[in-house]
């Protein structure tokens, strides 16, 4: 209950802003201004501040669990299985670096916070909603179809969203009236069910531990 009245606090201060702000002004502007231009000086110094920590805080706790994963979940487990710590620490200052500089990039060419906080979302629902799902509710799926849907399911998903890119030049739109996210979810399908069914489950995989229905008894 808490967590949902913060959750509402920003959205119904944005609806209030954006009754007053300027005609024409940018959504991810709308905040500052209103911080700036409505409250007290130092008030809205005090928020402006926060927001900026906000964003800092958010950003830096998302590289490193990116790093993370790529370091255990994709060099350890995939590329190197012998890595030393010397190396994985290597690896992940590298990953560190790289993960940075990529979502400044894509930062400073999706200008509208809304389209790239949505084609943020895009690009992690197109990959983990269909493994998450097979998870909780399939005993069939195995650990090997839920990465190979992860990986094929968000590689569709990046692809279609930089042709919407192209084509329309907003990822935000769709293009041919599809939605990116719907075809990684397709493409994430037909990619779990064929692996799982040429697959089987290891002795590490633990079914009833993500399994809703046994958590339900």
């Amino acid at each position: 209950i808490i967590c949902a009245v913060f959750l509402f606090v920003p959205i119904i201060t944005g609806l209030g802003a954006s009754l007053i702000a300027p005609e024409g002004m940018a959504e991810s502007q709308i905040l500052p201004w209103l911080y700036m231009n409505k409250f007290n000086r130092y008030f809205g110094a005090f928020f402006v501040a926060s927001l900026l920590s906000a964003v800092v805080t958010v950003l830096d706790s998302m590289v490193l669990d990116a790093t993370t994963n790529f370091t255990r979940d994709i060099y350890q487990a995939r590329i190197n299985k012998n890595a030393s710590e010397k190396q994985l620490v290597f690896i992940s200052r590298v990953a560190v670096v790289a993960i940075s500089c990529l979502g400044l990039a894509i930062g400073m060419s999706i200008k509208n916070l809304i389209v790239l906080w949505i084609f943020a979302n895009v690009l992690c629902s197109g990959g983990l909603v269909i493994p998450a799902f097979a998870a909780w509710f399939s005993k069939k799926a195995t650990s090997a179809g839920a990465y190979w849907a992860m990986i094929c399911g968000g590689a569709a998903t990046i692809v279609w969203s930089i042709i919407n890119w192209i084509v329309n030049g907003n990822p935000g739109k769709a293009y041919l009236g599809i939605e990116a996210v719907y075809v990684g979810f397709v493409i994430g399908i037909v990619t779990l069910i064929i692996v799982s069914m040429n697959s089987k489950h290891t002795d590490e995989e633990n079914i009833d531990s993500t399994y809703y229905w046994t958590a339900v008894k």
